[in-house]
Protein backbone atom coordinates (compact mmCIF):
# COMPACT_ATOMS: atom_id res chain seq x y z
CA UNK A 1 0.00 0.00 0.00
CA UNK A 2 2.81 2.43 0.88
CA UNK A 3 4.63 1.68 -2.38
CA UNK A 4 1.39 2.27 -4.29
CA UNK A 5 1.00 5.70 -2.68
CA UNK A 6 4.62 6.62 -3.41
CA UNK A 7 4.22 5.53 -7.05
CA UNK A 8 1.03 7.62 -7.35
CA UNK A 9 2.84 10.71 -6.04
CA UNK A 10 5.71 10.07 -8.45
CA UNK A 11 3.27 10.04 -11.38
CA UNK A 12 1.65 13.29 -10.18
CA UNK A 13 5.02 15.03 -9.90
CA UNK A 14 6.09 13.73 -13.32
CA UNK A 15 2.89 15.17 -14.81
CA UNK A 16 3.65 18.52 -13.16
CA UNK A 17 7.15 18.66 -14.69
CA UNK A 18 5.80 17.66 -18.11
CA UNK A 19 3.21 20.46 -17.92
CA UNK A 20 5.89 23.03 -17.04
CA UNK A 21 8.23 21.98 -19.81
CA UNK A 22 5.48 21.83 -22.47
CA UNK A 23 4.24 25.29 -21.49
CA UNK A 24 7.72 26.69 -21.97
CA UNK A 25 8.11 24.87 -25.31
CA UNK A 26 4.82 26.20 -26.69
CA UNK A 27 5.79 29.73 -25.70
CA UNK A 28 9.14 29.45 -27.47
CA UNK A 29 7.88 27.96 -30.75
CA UNK A 30 5.32 30.76 -31.02
CA UNK A 31 8.09 33.36 -30.73
CA UNK A 32 9.39 34.83 -34.00
CA UNK A 33 12.34 36.77 -32.64
CA UNK A 34 15.10 36.04 -30.21
CA UNK A 35 13.87 38.88 -28.02
CA UNK A 36 10.48 37.29 -27.53
CA UNK A 37 11.97 33.96 -26.46
CA UNK A 38 11.97 34.84 -22.78
CA UNK A 39 12.32 32.12 -20.20
CA UNK A 40 9.50 31.73 -17.73
CA UNK A 41 11.83 31.73 -14.75
CA UNK A 42 15.23 33.36 -14.98
CA UNK A 43 18.06 31.42 -13.44
CA UNK A 44 18.75 32.48 -9.86
CA UNK A 45 15.57 34.58 -9.96
CA UNK A 46 15.08 35.78 -6.37
CA UNK A 47 11.62 36.37 -4.94
CA UNK A 48 9.51 36.31 -1.82
CA UNK A 49 5.89 35.30 -2.01
CA UNK A 50 2.66 34.32 -0.31
CA UNK A 51 1.27 30.89 -1.22
CA UNK A 52 -2.30 29.67 -0.74
CA UNK A 53 -3.44 26.21 -1.67
CA UNK A 54 -4.40 22.73 -0.56
CA UNK A 55 -2.62 19.59 0.55
CA UNK A 56 -3.68 15.96 0.55
CA UNK A 57 -2.33 13.93 3.47
CA UNK A 58 -2.24 10.14 3.36
CA UNK A 59 -1.67 8.54 6.79
CA UNK A 60 0.51 5.44 6.61
CA UNK A 61 0.97 2.26 8.64
CA UNK A 62 -1.43 1.80 11.59
CA UNK A 63 -2.44 5.48 11.53
CA UNK A 64 -3.79 4.91 8.03
CA UNK A 65 -6.09 2.15 9.28
CA UNK A 66 -7.86 4.64 11.58
CA UNK A 67 -8.01 7.79 9.43
CA UNK A 68 -9.02 8.47 5.85
CA UNK A 69 -6.91 10.51 3.44
CA UNK A 70 -7.83 14.14 4.02
CA UNK A 71 -7.48 17.61 2.50
CA UNK A 72 -5.89 20.51 4.37
CA UNK A 73 -5.88 24.25 3.86
CA UNK A 74 -2.28 25.30 3.16
CA UNK A 75 -0.65 28.71 3.63
CA UNK A 76 3.03 29.61 3.36
CA UNK A 77 5.52 32.46 3.09
CA UNK A 78 8.19 31.48 0.55
CA UNK A 79 11.67 32.86 -0.09
CA UNK A 80 13.93 32.03 -3.03
CA UNK A 81 17.43 33.50 -2.89
CA UNK A 82 19.89 32.29 -5.53
CA UNK A 83 19.80 28.49 -5.18
CA UNK A 84 18.22 28.39 -1.71
CA UNK A 85 14.52 27.70 -1.20
CA UNK A 86 12.78 28.23 2.16
CA UNK A 87 9.13 28.16 3.18
CA UNK A 88 7.42 28.97 6.47
CA UNK A 89 4.08 27.16 6.35
CA UNK A 90 0.99 26.01 8.19
CA UNK A 91 -1.53 23.33 7.28
CA UNK A 92 -4.91 22.74 8.96
CA UNK A 93 -7.64 20.20 8.33
CA UNK A 94 -10.29 17.84 9.68
CA UNK A 95 -9.42 14.17 9.14
CA UNK A 96 -12.28 11.70 9.52
CA UNK A 97 -12.43 8.37 11.33
CA UNK A 98 -12.19 5.44 8.94
CA UNK A 99 -13.59 2.57 11.05
CA UNK A 100 -17.26 2.07 11.85
CA UNK A 101 -16.62 2.36 15.59
CA UNK A 102 -13.60 2.01 17.85
CA UNK A 103 -11.95 3.36 20.95
CA UNK A 104 -8.32 4.04 21.72
CA UNK A 105 -8.21 3.50 25.49
CA UNK A 106 -11.40 1.58 26.36
CA UNK A 107 -12.97 4.67 27.91
CA UNK A 108 -16.25 6.38 27.09
CA UNK A 109 -14.59 9.63 26.08
CA UNK A 110 -12.38 7.84 23.57
CA UNK A 111 -15.12 5.96 21.69
CA UNK A 112 -15.52 7.30 18.16
CA UNK A 113 -17.84 6.63 15.25
CA UNK A 114 -17.20 6.48 11.51
CA UNK A 115 -16.86 9.87 9.81
CA UNK A 116 -16.33 11.66 13.13
CA UNK A 117 -13.98 14.58 12.57
CA UNK A 118 -10.68 15.24 14.31
CA UNK A 119 -8.57 18.42 14.22
CA UNK A 120 -5.16 18.55 12.54
CA UNK A 121 -2.63 21.37 12.71
CA UNK A 122 0.89 21.47 11.31
CA UNK A 123 3.34 24.34 11.17
CA UNK A 124 7.03 24.54 10.40
CA UNK A 125 9.84 25.20 7.96
CA UNK A 126 10.91 23.70 4.63
CA UNK A 127 14.44 24.32 3.42
CA UNK A 128 15.94 23.15 0.14
CA UNK A 129 18.38 23.70 -2.71
CA UNK A 130 17.48 24.13 -6.39
CA UNK A 131 19.08 21.33 -8.40
CA UNK A 132 17.18 22.10 -11.61
CA UNK A 133 16.68 25.66 -12.83
CA UNK A 134 16.24 25.47 -16.60
CA UNK A 135 13.78 28.29 -17.22
CA UNK A 136 10.65 26.16 -17.62
CA UNK A 137 10.62 24.92 -14.05
CA UNK A 138 12.67 24.79 -10.88
CA UNK A 139 13.07 21.70 -8.73
CA UNK A 140 14.50 21.54 -5.22
CA UNK A 141 14.75 18.65 -2.75
CA UNK A 142 13.98 19.89 0.75
CA UNK A 143 13.83 18.87 4.40
CA UNK A 144 11.02 19.63 6.82
CA UNK A 145 11.22 20.56 10.51
CA UNK A 146 7.80 21.15 12.04
CA UNK A 147 5.29 20.48 14.79
CA UNK A 148 1.96 18.68 14.31
CA UNK A 149 -1.12 17.94 16.41
CA UNK A 150 -3.92 15.46 15.76
CA UNK A 151 -6.73 15.39 18.33
CA UNK A 152 -10.45 14.82 18.67
CA UNK A 153 -12.94 17.60 18.10
CA UNK A 154 -15.83 16.43 20.29
CA UNK A 155 -15.79 18.73 23.32
CA UNK A 156 -14.49 22.00 21.88
CA UNK A 157 -14.53 24.81 22.81
CA UNK A 158 -15.92 24.29 26.33
CA UNK A 159 -14.02 21.22 27.57
CA UNK A 160 -10.76 21.05 25.64
CA UNK A 161 -9.12 19.03 28.41
CA UNK A 162 -11.35 16.07 27.54
CA UNK A 163 -10.23 15.92 23.91
CA UNK A 164 -8.28 12.81 22.96
CA UNK A 165 -4.79 13.51 21.64
CA UNK A 166 -3.57 11.05 18.99
CA UNK A 167 -0.26 12.88 18.78
CA UNK A 168 1.31 16.24 19.53
CA UNK A 169 4.75 15.84 18.13
CA UNK A 170 7.85 17.16 16.46
CA UNK A 171 7.94 15.93 12.88
CA UNK A 172 10.72 15.80 10.31
CA UNK A 173 10.86 14.64 6.75
CA UNK A 174 11.95 15.29 3.19
CA UNK A 175 10.38 15.96 -0.17
CA UNK A 176 10.62 17.44 -3.65
CA UNK A 177 9.51 20.99 -4.48
CA UNK A 178 8.63 22.07 -8.02
CA UNK A 179 7.50 25.43 -9.39
CA UNK A 180 6.64 26.99 -12.73
CA UNK A 181 5.56 30.55 -13.53
CA UNK A 182 2.03 31.06 -14.85
CA UNK A 183 2.27 34.78 -15.71
CA UNK A 184 3.92 37.99 -14.51
CA UNK A 185 3.76 41.77 -14.78
CA UNK A 186 5.92 44.74 -13.77
CA UNK A 187 5.14 47.60 -11.40
CA UNK A 188 7.09 50.80 -10.85
CA UNK A 189 7.22 53.04 -7.80
CA UNK A 190 6.06 56.65 -8.16
CA UNK A 191 9.64 57.87 -8.00
CA UNK A 192 10.70 55.36 -10.62
CA UNK A 193 13.50 54.20 -8.35
CA UNK A 194 12.15 50.70 -7.86
CA UNK A 195 10.93 48.27 -10.50
CA UNK A 196 9.36 45.10 -9.15
CA UNK A 197 8.22 42.08 -11.10
CA UNK A 198 5.06 40.43 -9.77
CA UNK A 199 4.85 36.77 -10.61
CA UNK A 200 2.13 34.16 -10.13
CA UNK A 201 3.69 30.74 -9.70
CA UNK A 202 2.21 27.25 -9.52
CA UNK A 203 4.08 25.17 -6.97
CA UNK A 204 3.87 21.53 -5.98
CA UNK A 205 5.41 19.69 -3.04
CA UNK A 206 5.56 15.93 -2.59
CA UNK A 207 6.99 14.52 0.62
CA UNK A 208 7.01 12.20 3.61
CA UNK A 209 7.01 13.21 7.29
CA UNK A 210 7.95 11.07 10.28
CA UNK A 211 5.92 11.63 13.48
CA UNK A 212 8.29 11.12 16.41
CA UNK A 213 6.12 11.30 19.53
CA UNK A 214 2.96 9.18 19.28
CA UNK A 215 0.77 8.33 22.23
CA UNK A 216 -0.37 4.81 21.36
CA UNK A 217 1.34 1.93 19.60
CA UNK A 218 -1.88 0.78 17.94
CA UNK A 219 -2.21 4.05 16.02
CA UNK A 220 1.42 4.78 15.11
CA UNK A 221 2.12 5.95 11.61
CA UNK A 222 3.57 8.67 9.45
CA UNK A 223 2.34 10.93 6.64
CA UNK A 224 2.69 11.09 2.88
CA UNK A 225 1.48 14.33 1.31
CA UNK A 226 1.13 16.28 -1.92
CA UNK A 227 0.54 20.05 -2.00
CA UNK A 228 -0.57 22.42 -4.72
CA UNK A 229 -0.53 26.18 -4.24
CA UNK A 230 -0.51 29.45 -6.14
CA UNK A 231 2.30 31.79 -5.12
CA UNK A 232 2.08 35.55 -5.52
CA UNK A 233 5.75 36.42 -5.70
CA UNK A 234 7.62 39.72 -5.88
CA UNK A 235 10.89 39.42 -7.75
CA UNK A 236 13.97 41.67 -7.90
CA UNK A 237 13.38 42.29 -4.21
CA UNK A 238 16.68 41.06 -2.78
Amino acid sequence: MLLKKIFTFFLIFTAFITFAQNKSYVKNINSNTEKSQVKLLDKNDNYWGLAIGSSVIMPTQKLGSYFKNYNNFYLSLDFSVNKIYTSLYLSVGSPKIKKSSFNFNDTDNDFFNIHEKFSYFEGGLNGGYYLLDDGSCRIAPFITLASATLESNRFKPDMNALEFNVFKSFIAGSGIHGETELFSFNSNSESGKYNYKHSFILKMDVGYNHVFNQKLKQSKGNELYVRFAIVWGIKNFF
